[in-house]
């Protein structure tokens, strides 16, 4: 059987990436950009010097410390549940390369055997059916999930249709939609409905004030004030950030979209102009949602913002 392989090589600064002929013969040629831009998923979030660093440490920790199994194999066991996570990290970059999920699941397929030479027709919907069936059997059990992990425990990438049903429920979900958008509107130079946060919150402590008020600055935030306090727990450097907040929250996550605040709700009334009063807000840009009723159809005529 070919060997159907991709993978990164070569550090993480000059990288290069490895496509066998086995799965050029299989993965048909349209999805090729797709297992290209899974790669460069890797690239972009150091997966492949993070890999090295771990095997080295691993592989020293045994070979020259000479520590024992008990101490080095739970390492092992985390740092191969690690890798596995990152192939759905890059399935995603792929995904936002592709603006969509469905390649990607095709391409799960293809890498589960499915080649691309088989004369009858891919079903990507039947083939997520199997990984939902799959999850479910395994979540359902406590046995079921311990077979799971005596299995897979050692390997570095989930089963290929796992991969699939977890991609699909990604690229279905708003953080998808709304990454989709921002990089939309970014090639055509719009303001952004959404301002992403680059980082956890939480990152920016113990950074210089200045240098933290330029980054949200670049990431797109405009209303930004600063409160000088004496009062901390432990020793701060002068001029260092000691807390942040994001519409008062403590809790912004990496990725996460914040919506307006105020709002006296959201009227809709059949053939006349609703009004929504919220906060003040400097801002870029606003974007408004809007749910389609099941029962018949709707339309939005005018959005004035004043």
């Amino acid at each position: 059987m070919p060997c159907l392989k991709h993978w990164t090589s070569t550090g993480d600064t000059e990288p290069f990436i490895v496509m066998t002929s086995g799965l050029i013969n299989t993965v048909p040629e349209e999805l090729i950009p797709t297992v290209l831009a899974h790669e460069c998923g890797h690239i972009a979030c150091h997966h492949v010097l993070y890999s090295t660093m771990g095997r080295l440490i691993l592989g020293g920790a045994t070979e020259m410390l000479g520590l024992s199994s008990l101490i080095t194999t739970p390492l092992q066991m985390a740092f191969y549940y690690w890798m596995r996570c990152s192939e759905y990290s890059a399935d995603r970059a792929a995904a936002v390369c592709d603006l969509t999920g469905d390649k990607t699941v095709e391409m799960c397929m293809r890498l589960a055997g499915f080649d691309k030479n088989i004369p009858i027709a891919a079903n990507k919907q039947a083939f997520l059916a199997q990984a939902a069936e799959y999850k479910k059997l395994v979540d359902d059990s406590k046995f079921n999930k311990t077979l799971e992990f005596l299995m897979f425990n050692r390997m570095n990438h989930p089963l290929n249709a796992v991969r699939a049903y977890e991609c699909d429920r990604w690229t279905n979900s708003s953080s998808f939609s709304h990454i989709v958008r921002y990089m939309q509107e970014e090639e055509r130079d719009m303001m952004h409905s959404y301002v992403p946060v680059a980082e956890n919150i939480g990152s920016y402590v113990g950074r210089n004030v200045t240098d933290v008020a330029y980054a949200l600055r670049q990431a797109g935030f405009t209303n930004i004030s600063e409160v000088r306090s004496t009062e901390s727990k432990g020793r701060a450097a002068e001029n260092s950030i000691t807390a942040v907040t994001v519409n008062d929250r403590y809790d912004v996550k990496q990725g996460q979209w914040l919506p307006v605040e105020g709002a006296d709700g959201y009227p809709t009334v059949r053939g006349a102009a609703c009004t929504v009063n919220f906060n003040p807000v400097k801002t870029k840009s606003l974007r408004l949602e809007v749910t389609q009723p099941d029962d018949f159809s709707s339309g939005l005529f005018e959005w004035i913002v004043k």
